[in-house]
């Protein structure tokens, strides 16, 4: 009896550690398998297919404790509350001016650099900055083409609605505090999405982008063109994407990762770090110094069908534009004499 009763033990023994291992396995291709879903949102979100970004789409999955939930909304709401100041409305619009004189500076130097005309698309920025009705037709357009992307876009609030529930009360709060920065930041973002796909379209066709609405043509366009607008909307309004596998970007994106999961942490010193690290990387294309170790890297790293030239040409407009800007602001410094303080200026 004793015999049979050790067997019996043995076989169970075998058949828990089968389950066991059994078990373990189907978690590890189940684990593998979700983590592939979710690296996948992040092509789809890139490709304007998705709205949802993974690391959203693992907020959604954890199942966190009501305690855990209330602090992160209340914390996304604090910085919502932050940005809803007039202001910092007026910062960002006064900032967004300069760089439209920023932008048609590049673009001046573009054109010379690629035989166009001096003024071709200069002024495209200034020129749907006071044309919104136009600047809204392309926009509307855009909606009805990739709806998705364009969501992303404009999205209301973006920045305060990541890790919160749409339906909670914090999140309401912090959507009708931030109604006048938003509306500056899609106004800004129309109009140089709009201006960013006119000179995308005559450069590419040589017509004018009413022309090709006109005509019906506008989907008949390739997807990169509207890929560019899309990110340079972003540029220009420090929210980049930092979608390639850079050191700087992988950087950026763990801390933006962070910001969001651990409440009241990171964001206690660095409340917006997208767009820190987006003002960083603005800085670093357009600085005398960092932009030449820029041009350097990118050298190196060119594909090998890439041409030298075609490296050289790339962010010439950007290197130029920032030198002529920290020369104008040396010789603006040299005229205030010794006696005033590096922020003062004189009025006579």
């Amino acid at each position: 009896f004793s015999l049979m009763y050790k067997s019996e033990i043995s076989d169970a023994g075998r058949i828990l550690g089968t389950q066991s291992l059994l078990k373990r396995n189907l978690n590890r291709q189940y684990k593998e398998a979700v983590d592939k879903q979710l690296g996948d949102l992040d092509a789809l979100r890139t490709a304007g297919l998705s709205t949802i970004s993974r690391e959203e789409a693992e907020a959604l999955l954890t199942n966190d404790t009501a305690i855990y939930g209330f602090f992160r909304d209340l914390d996304r709401l604090r910085l919502g509350l932050m940005t809803s100041q007039p202001a910092t409305t007026a910062r960002n619009n006064l900032n967004a001016g300069f760089r439209v004189g920023v932008d048609a500076s590049i673009r001046t130097i573009d054109n010379i650099i690629n035989s166009r005309n001096l003024l071709d698309g200069t002024f495209d920025v200034a020129k749907y900055t006071f044309n919104q009705q136009e600047a809204k037709v392309v926009r509307q357009l855009y909606t009805e083409l990739y709806p998705e992307q364009s969501a992303i876009l404009f999205r209301q609030n973006a920045d305060i609605d990541i890790g919160m529930k749409n339906d909670t009360v914090l999140a309401d709060i912090g959507r009708k505090f931030n109604v006048l920065n938003s509306a500056s930041d899609n106004f800004w973002k129309q109009s140089v999405f709009a201006s960013s796909l006119s000179r995308s379209v005559k450069d590419k066709t040589g017509k004018e982008l009413v022309e090709i609405i006109e005509e019906g043509a506008l989907d008949e366009l390739p997807e990169e063109i509207f890929q560019k607008a899309y990110d340079d909307a972003l540029e220009f309004t420090y929210q980049n994407s930092f979608r390639e596998n850079t050191t700087f970007n992988n950087i950026a994106k763990g801390v933006i990762k962070y910001q969001r999961d651990l409440p009241f942490v990171i964001s206690a010193f660095l409340p917006f770090p997208r767009f820190i690290a987006s003002q960083l990387k603005f800085i670093g294309e357009h600085a005398p110094l960092f932009s030449q170790l820029k041009l350097v890297k990118d050298l190196v790293n060119k594909a090998p069908n890439e041409k030298v030239v075609d490296v050289w040409k790339k962010d010439l407009g950007k290197r130029v534009t920032g030198s002529l800007m920290l020369s104008t602001a040396f010789a603006w410094r040299l005229k205030q004499g010794e006696t005033n303080y590096w922020y003062e200026i004189k009025d006579n």
